[in-house]
């Protein structure tokens, strides 16, 4: 209980800080979310007295619910994060049994709370009407949450987009890279399938434009985050 009591002060002055963010920079906020710890101890203890506190997946300050993860687009390579992204292919990478490749990468999420789970998504050529592409490309993946850190940014997910793996063809291809807090998503709903959330749950998502071309003069690229596999080596 006393430890419960002791996230849920931290949090409310975490709120504080949050929204000073914005004027004092990131780094200021956050010497003022450690001293308003400092402060807090007086708070803590009058906290504990009593038996009724709010969820912690609640916003003391405003009564909001699940605050969304968000992309630090900064992070990302400029290769990946410009209009369009380029995977060509072709017959000398098909005779020499290579297969191309382009790790799409999201380098980092912040979340507000580091004890939360959250919940990674992907999704190639998603269509609201189309129930066929709509499963996600491949098995969820997981930001573990913890209660032994105060880190805000963890590292963030990725895909390897592989043209025999995902089974694409030449073309541009929306990829989507949807995230939200574990237990969030919901499988019920027929409506916008497997992207839905549950009321007071919301997400961030990044998409990434992929053109697959054929090229039969030249090899794929190596260069990361492109990668040409033959025998299970880059070449």
């Amino acid at each position: 209980m006393e430890s419960a009591v002791r996230r849920f002060a931290a949090r409310r002055l975490d709120n504080r800080a949050d929204r000073e963010q914005a004027r004092l920079g990131r780094g200021s906020a956050w010497r003022l979310r450690v001293e308003s710890l400092v402060r807090a101890f007086p708070l803590v203890l009058a906290a504990s007295a009593t038996s009724c506190l709010l969820p912690a997946s609640i916003n003391p300050e405003n009564g909001q619910q699940h605050v969304p993860p968000r992309v630090v687009i900064e992070a990302i390579d400029p290769k990946l994060a410009g209009a369009l992204v380029v995977l060509q292919h072709g017959s000398l990478d098909a005779a020499a049994g290579c297969s191309c490749r382009v790790l799409l990468d999201v380098p980092q999420i912040e979340e507000d709370d580091p004890t939360v789970s959250l919940e990674v998504r992907w999704f190639v050529d998603y269509d609201a009407t189309d129930p066929l592409t709509q499963r996600p490309a491949v098995p969820s993946q997981f930001l573990a949450g913890s209660f032994n850190s105060t880190t805000l940014v963890r590292q963030g997910p990725s895909l390897d987009f592989d043209l025999g793996a995902l089974g694409v063809s030449d073309g541009l291809h929306i990829v989507d890279m949807v995230v939200a807090e574990q237990g969030g998503f919901d499988d019920a709903t027929t409506t916008f399938a497997h992207r839905a959330l549950l009321p007071g749950y919301a997400s961030a998502t990044f998409r990434f434009v992929v053109s697959v071309e054929t090229n039969n003069d030249q090899s794929c690229r190596s260069d990361p985050p492109w990668a040409r596999l033959c025998n299970g080596r880059s070449r």
